[in-house]
């Protein structure tokens, strides 16, 4: 049977099924609803990790045991979580005008960067999904198996990557995949690897701010999506990645970004820390 890392180094992405049994979502998602008062804050797409890391029901989310025993078979015992913790609320991406809706790779800001060329790199995003994903509401991704995969490494840097483009964009019409992801489901994938969220076909679902967003207007429902978000990965890996968030944040003005601002555990709060250093937890620092 192949194992979890080498399902993850030959498809780009992993599953890890029912980690949350039914009453833990419904509780998870009333306490979202409740919280943030979704049924008069209806348009509140993100809750950002300055907000999570003050919640322990919610920073507990990303923390579950069997979360972190398929991180460390994956990334190793000395794995790090980076502490860009989201929860997208109705949230299906960016429209834009390129060969797909939503399609990108987490990478792609970082640019031709060589540490993307080693034959050991790992550096994911993991994606908590408290409902089902389904063809006519949608509620997770389409990913393109192996798609984070790169080839000739041999040649000129930027060569190569341009190469890669041209790959990901001929996986993204032909080696789409609709995952079928149910509440409770873990999904772990490289940064490398096109991917976007899954569209419903329900056309009164959508409705279009500032031109470019993606959201559904039917909010409140069992349908509704919700989903935690955080990158994880090999210790050796975080401290590119945290010098280029911090680069970012210099120039984007957005709170998602505060995390690359903030020293660990200094910045934190206190009830927070004691959480990951009870658990053992390692958070990638500036």
């Amino acid at each position: 049977m192949i194992s979890l890392e080498q399902q993850y180094i030959k498809k780009g992405y992993v599953i890890i099924k029912n980690v949350f049994d039914e009453n833990e979502i419904d509780k998870i998602r009333s306490y979202i609803l409740k919280t943030f008062d979704l049924q008069n804050n209806s348009n509140l797409r993100m809750v950002y990790g300055s907000e999570i890391i003050k919640d322990q029901t919610l920073y507990s989310v990303f923390f579950r045991k069997k979360i972190i025993n398929s991180l460390k078979i994956i990334f190793g015992d000395d794995f790090e979580y980076i502490p860009d913790f989201i929860i997208q609320i109705n949230s299906f991406g960016q429209k834009e005008k390129k060969y797909k809706p939503g399609w990108h790779v987490d990478s792609a800001s970082e640019g031709p960067a060589k540490y993307f060329l080693k034959k050991d790199y790992k550096f994911a995003k993991m994606g908590i999904y408290l409902q089902d994903n389904s063809k006519e509401y949608g509620g997770g991704i389409n990913l393109t198996p192996g798609g984070h995969k790169i080839y000739l490494k041999f040649l000129p840097v930027r060569i190569v990557f341009f190469i890669k483009k041209l790959k990901d964009k001929l996986n993204i019409i032909f080696n789409n995949h609709f995952i079928k992801s149910k509440p409770g489901d873990i999904i772990i994938f490289d940064s490398r690897l096109p991917h976007a969220s899954s569209l419903p076909k329900i056309d009164n679902q959508f409705i279009v701010q500032n031109k470019n967003e993606i959201n559904k207007i039917d909010g409140l429902g069992n349908n509704s999506k919700f989903v935690f978000y955080c990158n994880v990965c090999s210790s050796k890996e975080s401290p590119d990645f945290m010098k280029h968030s911090f680069k970012r944040s210099l120039n984007e003005k957005t709170p998602f970004f505060d995390y690359s601002k903030q020293k660990y555990p200094d910045d934190y709060d206190k009830d927070f820390v004691k959480f990951i250093e009870d658990n053992k937890i390692k958070i990638a620092k500036i």
